[in-house]
């Protein structure tokens, strides 16, 4: 009997594949599909409390808002397959689930020195697009995926823009480039066509996680006793301070959003 295994290993071949992070979703769906039995069972005796206990027994693990992506997924698969396969239980299992709350909005800024000391250590560890990118980020409220998928072809340097055909909200936006993010260009290996930033978003986490490691230490030796400095940062809460030094140059919140690509104009105003 067709299990929900068995409409997961289609969702992976027929739909993953087409989404923007299809490889991410795919890679959650095969660790579910290797470890979690009870997606096994025929999809007919599939229950909310099955579901339920794999909440449970997640949160031992994973940090709750993994847990939610984790029902997220198993949640578009069932979806897609009745919507569109016409393929679903008689009673929709996710209906009544308990899914874990948590607060997943994240405050960090760059402590005074934070920026210098990461940049010397990201310059010193030998891989050569870790700090480019840490400065190119901070000076255009780039995500990192849309850093990851800057092409030359995109770039108009006589015009200071990066053009992001496709960006995580599904549109295209022009990012102005500043005097440093051109410096940043310039100084990197240029090509007609191609990635700007040749590197994987594994390699760019490890880049960021090793420079911080770097800094820190330094930071200790040199008789620092700051415990913030230097720990729980993370690439993308320099898009955060890069939005919020926008903001002092930007006229209003209109613009602002217009160049860091959010869609509800409500979200920046802690930004002001």
């Amino acid at each position: 009997k067709l299990s929900t295994v068995d409409l997961m290993q289609r969702y992976i071949e027929e739909v993953a594949p087409a989404h923007k992070g299809g490889a991410i979703e795919i890679g959650r769906l095969r660790r579910m599909i290797s470890t979690q039995e009870f997606l096994q069972k025929p999809l007919a005796m599939l229950q909310t409390v099955d579901l339920q206990d794999y909440i449970k027994e997640r949160l031992e693990e994973v940090a709750p808002a993994t847990v939610d992506r984790d029902i997220d997924v198993i949640s578009q698969v069932l979806n897609y397959a009745s919507d569109v396969w016409k393929i679903a239980p008689s009673e929709n299992p996710l209906k009544g689930v308990k899914r874990p709350k948590y607060y997943n909005e994240r405050d960090r800024r760059l402590l005074a020195g934070e920026e210098e000391a990461l940049l010397k250590a990201a310059r010193e560890s030998g891989t050569p697009y870790v700090e480019p990118m840490i400065i190119f980020a901070l000076e255009t409220a780039m995500r990192r995926g849309e850093l990851l998928a800057l092409r030359w072809e995109n770039i108009r340097l006589a015009d200071r823009v990066a053009h992001l055909p496709m960006t995580k909200n599904g549109k295209w936006r022009n990012v102005p480039l500043s005097s440093k993010a051109v410096q940043v260009l310039k100084a990197l290996p240029r090509a007609l066509r191609g990635p700007v930033f040749p590197m994987t978003a594994n390699a760019v986490k490890l880049g960021v996680v090793r420079a911080l490691k770097r800094a820190r230490q330094r930071y200790e030796q040199d008789g620092g006793t700051d415990d913030r400095m230097l720990v729980d940062l993370k690439l993308h809460d320099l898009r955060h301070v890069a939005v919020t030094r926008l903001a002092e140059k930007l006229p209003n919140i209109v613009e602002l959003a217009s160049v860091s690509g959010h869609t509800d104009v409500r979200v920046l105003r802690r930004y002001y």
